[in-house]
């Protein structure tokens, strides 16, 4: 991503839908196509860089969908399904962390849910409490633990989808812009 616009590099469009997507876009300068490789980058990249990445799988979509469409209730065509799709796909096969990423925060977001949920007061039949207070503090102790563990496991993901190839200015390219 360059100024705010997202070039796919050349291996990228060899690989459909991307290809066709690209392809398809007959105007001049593509930014129509653009737009839709920008919105599928900042809903899909687990990258440092990515400021949407830490919203919820839930709200992403739609404050992605006001940056790059100005529009929270821009309806997206079967393309842009299609190369979030295949975006997620590579990313599973070129870091084997992915998937414990996506399940990690799953989880994490679950646990977040759950304490912000949860009433202190609630019973069981016999009248006593269902967490005990020492038991919900010891979860919200372990809540930074946790976030700590995910971020862990997202270097992980970063880190394999570099190459260690670089540039005449020593900057890393990514795997995406071989």
């Amino acid at each position: 991503m360059r100024d705010g616009v997202v070039y796919p590099s050349l291996h990228a469009l060899l690989i459909e839908p991307f290809k066709g997507i690209w392809a398809a876009d007959t105007t001049e300068g593509k930014f129509r196509t653009l737009r839709k490789f920008r919105y599928v980058e900042l809903l899909c990249s687990p990258k440092k860089s990515n400021v949407f990445y830490n919203y919820s799988e839930e709200v992403r979509p739609e404050k992605v969908k006001v940056e790059v469409f100005n529009d929270k209730d821009y309806v997206l065509g079967d393309d842009v399904m299609q190369m979030t799709i295949k975006y997620k796909e590579l990313l599973s096969s070129t870091s084997p962390y992915y998937e414990e990423l996506l399940v990690s925060e799953q989880a994490l977001a679950k646990i977040k849910t759950f304490l912000k949920n949860f009433n202190m007061d609630s019973r069981t039949n016999s009248g006593g409490l269902v967490l005990k207070p020492k038991e919900a503090l010891s979860a919200i102790a372990e809540l930074p633990e946790a976030r700590d563990s995910v971020e862990r496991i997202r270097a992980k993901v970063v880190a394999d989808l570099k190459e260690e190839t670089k540039t005449r200015n020593s900057r890393e390219v990514g795997f995406f812009e071989r």
